[in-house]
């Protein structure tokens, strides 16, 4: 074995390779074409999103393009191989990534990491038509592929066989024993850093709830890479148990607060939090393995124009329209039924609210307003994980154990800074605030409920909830002991009477359990009962699907209720709100 590893360490990669088999994966979903279902964008703004770099670091483009599978000599960057993953190929050319995998140079080398189209597209398959869904959220198992990355990469450099083939592919005509040598040193340090952060996640089970196809546990992956991997301490890393369905994002960019829990005001400070909880090259940590200390300390890789360029295209985008290749609404009962309905039972939460801000004259602003989860009665683990978890921040200069959101509001205040004022491309200072996303202050807090967007477009984005607990509209207008307890998610084929994706088994498919924590199906139950998350009488078969008529056509809806927004009254609503849950300049009233 080259790897020089301590005997934990290499013990657990000895384990890491008994483990090395080829993860059992769905069959590759094939399409005879694809259509575009959101409006807004041509194809050339399509393709920018597509390949737009974040910042984030995976490894140099061409160790990614010599790897190898686990097990075998197949390669891991075969495009079906990646398809199987969740990975969108269907309308990229020949030779191509996926769709989100992004190459860009980093102090000279080609670097290949996830951009924000990675978890920001979407796709749901009908009959032999994939129909794309641009800003709506992925279904790929992130996880599962970085982890199998993981293991590839330590099957390479504990395996000769392996890191030949690998090394005769990155070097081409330049290998050679000096070549191969100074290969093996670089490649041996990244695999020693793989093992290491395995290691621990593994010893310490960080993420016992699975995150699968379509989730992520966004919030706490942020903190652990943030406050673990990043400082270099990997006892900041708290059990991730609270997965989320990636969001679909079109309406983002004029949202009053974003993220699940409206946890942040400012899109940069939301783009910048997002890309360093996905790997950005930090600089918490010198060569030497000290801190760093003065302005270079918030040194990273986070490209903030390209991140202004992103929300830029993402204020074009409008919802999808559903598409001629689903079967058509019927508009009658949409209109006749489903709307009246809508706006007796959904709109009070989720009809639009616009409002206009001093200064962005011409700007639709939207008030996205926090439901108590008291109310709304649906999994608090993503709350509670966020509001009571606290961090050792010694490594960046702070003395007292941090919260959650506190780390999130000056690390990412810091490193915007020294972004915008970077000497190679400073943002000027009359941009700054176009950049930070209309104005928005960077205001950080915790809450007690999430956010209520409108639903125009829901219909593309399930399964639904928060943590995607409920696999289709139509079980969400069920009663809770009606919804299904276990489902499978990695199948895109589409349920257009249901509105949810087919998820009935399938081999190497997530099986989504709601009785493990993180993961429940309660609350925002319509029923006749009362208790806590009864947000509606029950509904019959037939008043259901009215309502998922209506919802199939409410991006259209030119007549769609809307309600004045109450900013104020919004942001004060709850009792978590206090000086002690909230980082900003404008500090709660009451």
């Amino acid at each position: 074995m080259r790897l020089r590893l301590g005997a934990a360490t290499a013990a657990m990669a000895a384990t890491a390779l008994l483990s090395a088999c080829n993860p059992t994966l769905p069959a590759q979903q094939t399409v005879n074409s694809v259509v575009y279902a959101s409006p807004g964008w041509d194809q050339k703004t399509r393709q920018e999103f597509y390949q737009r770099q974040q910042g984030t670091v995976l490894m140099p483009v061409a160790w990614f393009t010599a790897l190898e599978e686990p097990e075998g000599s197949n390669l891991l960057s075969d495009r079906t191989y990646l398809s199987r993953f969740g990975f969108l190929v269907d309308d990229q050319p020949a030779g191509a990534l996926p769709v989100g995998f992004a190459t860009f140079d980093l102090a000279g080398v080609q670097t290949l990491g996830l951009g924000c189209a990675a978890c920001h597209t979407g796709q749901i398959n009908y009959k032999g038509t994939g129909i794309r869904i641009d800003g709506g959220g992925g279904l790929q198992n992130t996880t599962l592929f970085t982890a199998t990355m993981a293991k590839s990469v330590i099957a390479t450099a504990v395996e000769p066989e392996k890191f030949e083939r690998f090394a005769k592919r990155v070097l081409g005509d330049k290998y050679g024993s000096e070549t191969k040598a100074q290969l093996r040193a670089a490649f041996d340090m990244g695999a020693e850093s793989a093992v290491s952060q395995a290691t621990y996640e593994a010893l310490h089970n960080v993420y016992p709830v699975e995150e699968g196809y379509g989730r992520l546990d966004a919030l706490q992956r942020i903190a652990n890479t943030l406050l673990g991997n990043d400082l270099a301490y990997q006892p900041n890393k708290k059990q991730g148990t609270a997965p989320v369905r990636l969001p679909h994002i079109w309406d983002a960019p004029f949202f009053d607060w974003v993220q699940y829990n409206g946890s942040v005001r400012q899109p940069m400070i939301r783009n910048a939090g997002e890309t360093l909880g996905v790997n950005a090259k930090t600089n918490f940590i010198n060569a030497a393995g000290m801190a760093t200390s003065g302005p270079a300390l918030w040194a990273t890789s986070i490209p903030v124009w390209e991140l202004h360029a992103t929300e830029e295209n993402l204020r074009q985008l409008k919802a999808p329209v559903w598409p001629k290749a689903l079967p058509a609404p019927d508009l009658v009962l949409a209109y006749k039924t489903g709307k009246p309905l809508f706006d007796e039972l959904c709109a009070g939460c989720h009809a639009p609210r616009p409002f206009a801000r001093k200064g962005w004259e011409g700007v639709k602003f939207l008030q996205v307003p926090v439901i108590g989860v008291k109310e709304v009665g649906t999994d608090a683990t993503l709350l509670n994980n966020f509001n009571t978890r606290t961090y050792d921040a010694t490594g960046l200069g702070i003395a007292e154990p941090i919260g959650a959101g506190e780390g999130l509001f000056v690390v990412t205040q810091a490193v915007k800074e020294f972004q915008y004022n970077n000497p190679v491309k400073p943002v000027p200072k009359d941009k700054q605030a176009d950049f930070d996303g209309f104005g928005w202050p960077n205001e950080v807090r915790a809450t007690c409920g999430y956010k209520s967007r409108p639903l125009d477009g829901v219909w593309a984005n399930p399964p639904f909830l928060h943590n995607g607990s409920v696999p289709s509209i139509y079980d969400l207008l069920s009663p809770v002991p009606a919804r299904p307890t276990t489902f499978w998610v990695a199948n895109r084929e589409y349920d257009p009477v249901n509105l949810g994706y087919v998820s009935s088994e399938l081999e190497g498919a997530t099986k989504y359990n709601t009785g493990i924590t993180g993961n429940s199906n309660q609350g925002h139950e319509f029923a006749n009962a009362k208790g806590p998350g009864v947000i509606g009488r029950g509904l019959s078969h037939g008043e259901r699907l009215a309502i998922i008529e209506y919802l199939k056509i409410l991006a259209e809806d030119t007549n769609q209720t809307k309600h004045k927004a109450d900013i104020d009254a919004a942001d004060n609503r709850y009792p978590c709100w206090d000086p002690k849950t909230y980082w900003g300049p404008n500090p709660p009233k009451g």
